[in-house]
C-alpha cells in the first residue's frame, strides 16, 4: 500500500536482504528501491503491457473483491483474471523461479506457446 506510513516501512525494507521482505515478489524482484535488471529485460522481453501496483492502486483501480496479493493478474477488455496465484509466486526461491513461473503460467492464459 501507498501511505507516508508504508514508504517508511518499505525504505526500512529495502535495507532488507531480499528474502526477509514481507512481499515475496518485491523481494525477488527489486533490488534496494529499483527493479533488478534482470527482471526488467525479462519483462520488457515479453513484448507485452505490464503494469506493477501496490496493492491499494490495484484495488483502486480494479476493485477486485477477494484479490489476492501478491498475484499477477491478465486484463483482457473489461476482464481481469488471475493467472499466478499468490501461493505460486510465494514458493519461488529465486529469480530463476519465477522467470520459470512466468514462461509456464503465460502461454496457459494466452492460449499459444511462446519461449518467453
Amino acid at each position: 500500500d501507498r501511505s507516508l506510513l508504508s514508504g517508511l516501512k518499505n525504505m526500512m525494507e529495502k535495507a532488507m536482504p531480499s528474502h526477509h521482505y514481507p512481499c515475496r515478489l518485491y523481494g525477488l524482484t527489486s533490488a534496494s528501491s529499483q527493479q533488478k535488471k534482470e527482471w526488467k529485460d525479462f519483462v520488457k522481453k515479453l513484448d507485452l503491457h505490464s503494469e506493477f501496483m501496490h496493492r491499494d492502486e490495484f484495488m483502486k483501480k480494479y476493485n477486485i473483491p477477494n484479490a489476492e496479493f501478491p498475484a499477477a493478474y491478465m486484463q483482457t477488455g473489461t476482464t481481469v483474471t488471475l493467472f499466478i496465484t499468490s501461493m505460486e509466486i510465494n514458493e519461488c526461491g529465486t529469480l530463476a523461479d519465477l522467470k520459470r513461473l512466468v514462461n509456464k503460467s503465460l502461454p496457459e492464459v494466452l492460449g499459444e506457446s511462446k519461449d518467453y
